[in-house]
């Protein structure tokens, strides 16, 4: 046999020998060559989202009893303080927390059937709802801040429970702090009986 048909015979039997290897299962070549798998970009989910219709209401109560509520009317935003007469919000400062709603991400599901109490969600410290224009609606109830103060557990009407972003939970329960006045309501001054000297 000459010495090139030889050459020919073994690089045939080799190729031969790497086809049948390649075909197997978990091959080291193949992994290999196929390299490692790059993670995905993570798609954020949000509570409420860019694309939910407009708000119409919204209300934030704590468990003491205070109650704020916004209210969309055409262009102007009223607020009300618990029973009160409603009163001209200032726009942009509720707009910011409407914003801070739309913004608010879903960092974490927390497994079903997890215990509220232990995420403090047992005694609420506020219960959010909002009405949409369309006559949908959303409520929600915070618990404590997880560990790390990256995000608050909250209750979904449907019992989920989940962690929403904290800069999104602070920026709208600013707004039950100051609330956001487009005048400051003059307090009433009340008759009071002066001594005379």
């Amino acid at each position: 046999m000459k010495r090139p048909t030889l050459i020919f015979l073994i690089l045939l039997a080799l190729a031969a020998g790497l086809y049948t290897y390649m075909q197997q299962p978990n091959n080291v070549v193949a992994t290999t060559l196929a390299g490692t798998a790059q993670p995905s970009q993570a798609v954020s989910e949000f509570l409420v989202g860019p694309l939910a219709p407009a708000f119409a209401k919204i209300q934030i109560e704590t468990t003491d009893g205070r109650r704020l509520t916004f209210e969309a009317v055409g262009a102007t935003w009223l607020l009300r303080e618990g029973n009160s007469d409603p009163v001209p919000a200032d726009a942009a400062q509720t707009e910011s927390g409407a914003g801070a709603l739309r913004d608010a991400e879903i960092l974490r599901h927390l497994e079903h059937g997890a215990n509220p109490a232990d995420y403090g969600l047992d005694k609420p410290s506020h219960a959010i709802s909002i009405l949409y224009a369309d006559g949908s609606e959303l409520h929600f109830r915070l618990g404590s801040p997880t560990v790390t103060g990256s995000g608050y557990y909250a209750q979904l009407t449907d019992g989920e429970i989940v962690i929403i972003g904290a800069t999104s939970v602070e920026k709208l329960l600013r707004l039950l702090t100051t609330p956001p006045y487009l005048f400051t309501p003059t307090p009433t001054a009340a008759e009071t009986a002066t001594p005379v000297p």
